[in-house]
């Protein structure tokens, strides 16, 4: 079923309305699809390619293994360097004028949350939190768990388009 034909009732479509102090916020219109495609595109997204990371390197998977207090500097590195929606905010997040290194991934790097991912300004993403402590908890869950991991398939590929990048 397209976006456009699903239909919400009348209380759900008004708490889509943005308010500030009360007031209707009518510069910033949020759209059924736009809140589908957050939730359910791009966390899962972004745990899929943090987890192909971690069969790629397994030293990185040993060390948040035994240092689970990590795991957040990998979310936002992961953030960072793989930014699930739009693609252009994963190359400004590569910037080498904002970031040292910028095509490095780093655990320890300064100012980690100050990439694009989430976008900026009014863009900014509103569920930004929660996909952190989703991706946190996946990673944590799935450190935990397993010992080791191994890539069956060499060749990863992505599906990007202007707005979301997924694995194929």
């Amino acid at each position: 079923m397209p976006c456009q034909s699903v239909t919400f009732d009348k209380k759900l479509a008004s708490q889509m309305v943005p308010r500030i102090n009360g007031e209707t916020n009518t510069g910033a219109n949020v759209s059924p699809c736009q809140l589908l495609v957050a939730g359910n595109e791009t966390t899962p997204n972004g745990i899929a390619v943090g987890i192909q990371m971690l069969a790629c390197c397994k030293a990185l998977h040993q060390r948040l293994k035994n240092n689970p207090e990590l795991i957040k500097e990998f979310v936002e590195e992961v953030l960072r360097t793989e930014a699930v929606v739009m693609v252009h905010y994963g190359a400004a997040s590569r910037n080498e004028f904002r970031f040292d290194n910028a095509d490095m991934f780093d655990l320890e790097r300064p100012m980690k949350t100050a990439h694009l991912a989430f976008g900026s300004g009014i863009h900014y993403c509103i569920g930004s939190e929660l996909a952190r402590v989703e991706m946190a908890a996946a990673f944590s869950a799935f450190t935990h768990r397993f010992s080791s991991i191994n890539q069956i398939d060499e060749d990863v590929t992505y599906h990007s388009t202007f707005t979301l990048r997924r694995i194929n």
